[in-house]
C-alpha cells in the first residue's frame, strides 16, 4: 500500500498511530519495501517487454517497418506535474507536457 500511495515509513507510522495501531520497526518497513520494489520492478519490466513484442508483431503485420526491415511502433508520452505549495504561498503552477516521438533508434 505505501508503494501504491507514494508514502514512506513516517507516513505510514503516523497513519497507524491515528488509528491505534501498532506500526512495524523502520528496518522491517525496509526489509519488505526492498522485497516489493524488486518485485514490482521485475514485473514492469516483463509487462514492458510484452508490450514491446506486441507492438513489434503489429508493425511486422501491418508492414510499418523502415528501409531496413526495423519496425516502425509509435510511442507517445506524456507527463503532469503541480508544484506544492505546501499551505504557505498558495501560488500552486501546474503543467502537462505531451509530445509523439517519431523516430528512435
Amino acid at each position: 500500500g505505501t508503494i501504491a500511495t507514494g508514502i514512506g515509513f513516517t507516513q505510514l507510522a503516523e497513519l497507524t498511530a491515528s488509528i491505534d495501531i501498532p506500526c512495524m520497526t523502520a528496518k522491517i518497513y525496509l526489509k519488505y519495501n526492498t522485497i516489493v520494489g524488486a518485485d514490482i520492478k521485475s514485473s514492469a519490466w516483463d509487462e514492458m517487454r510484452l508490450a514491446g513484442m506486441e507492438e513489434k508483431r503489429l508493425a511486422l503485420e501491418l508492414g510499418d517497418i523502415d528501409e531496413d526491415g526495423i519496425p516502425m511502433c509509435p510511442v507517445i508520452a506524456d507527463g503532469q506535474w503541480s508544484k506544492r505549495n505546501y499551505k504557505t504561498k498558495y501560488d500552486a503552477l501546474s503543467g502537462a507536457v505531451s509530445n509523439e516521438i517519431n523516430n528512435i533508434v
